[in-house]
């Protein structure tokens, strides 16, 4: 089977390094790429966004190249799919090649109403609390005062990004969409199966017990839904 790149985006706050397990779980056919954003891992010096559209418009930039040089698809979790989703509407516009897939994970569908839960302006012993029963981050985390002053700028900053943002068109993609969302989370099946309407295409929903970071839980099943279904839709065509 031809390789096809997976390109994944990560959540608020999160670094490329969160996908470096999933390197020795995915078939050989799938060739891993983790896109680091500013302000973390290896770019931690460098200054952080001030939109979603500005991910975007870099990411654009930096890996234009490597959608326009054979099959691809994208992974994104929470903040990451937003970005999923806004990277491939951009990419439709432009007349691209287009994603053979798209994974959206541990996001309700972007016309919904969203709790007002700000928190992203919280105080700062508010902002760990939710932080930690997102489940996202360890108590231990805020317990170093090194670390916390490091990275609290830059999770707050995407949290930010995430709870501000807005879809201003809602566009239906040719490419599929598959939705990967936790039980215990916010909404209901019927409104995360919303997502179909963001597609031409084939779309599906899977669910997992667990909230928001059900991710961290079920790795090789979400791997092996994955890689199932990119070779079944490239099967198909």
């Amino acid at each position: 089977m031809q390789k096809i790149k997976l390109f994944c985006f990560p959540f608020a706050g999160g670094a490329a390094s969160f996908y470096n397990p999933w390197r020795t779980l995915l078939p050989d056919y799938l060739e891993l790429h983790c896109f680091e954003l500013a302000g973390r891992g290896s770019r931690i010096t460098e200054s952080l966004y001030s939109s979603i559209a500005e991910i975007v418009d870099e990411i654009m930039i930096k890996l234009r190249p490597a959608f326009e040089s054979g099959p691809y698809a994208l992974f994104g979790h929470s903040m990451g799919g937003i970005i999923v989703y806004e990277l491939t509407k951009r990419i439709s516009e432009q007349n691209m090649p287009m994603p053979v897939q798209i994974f959206i994970s541990g996001k309700g569908p972007l016309h919904l109403p969203r709790p007002e839960l700000k928190i992203y302006s919280m105080p700062d012993d508010e902002f760990q609390k939710n932080m930690i029963e997102m489940g996202g981050i360890s108590e231990d985390f805020f317990r170093s005062p090194e670390l916390a002053c490091l990275f609290i700028p830059v999770i707050r900053n995407d949290m930010r990004l995430a709870e501000t943002f807005e879809v201003k068109e809602l566009a239906r993609l040719s490419c599929n969409i598959t939705v990967f969302y936790g039980e215990e989370e916010i909404l209901k099946p019927t409104d995360v199966e919303q997502w179909r309407y963001y597609t031409k295409g084939v779309f599906k929903a899977h669910y997992f017990k667990g909230g928001h970071f059900f991710i961290k839980d079920y790795t090789r099943e979400i791997i092996d839904i994955i890689s199932n279904t990119i070779m079944q839709t490239q099967m198909s065509c």
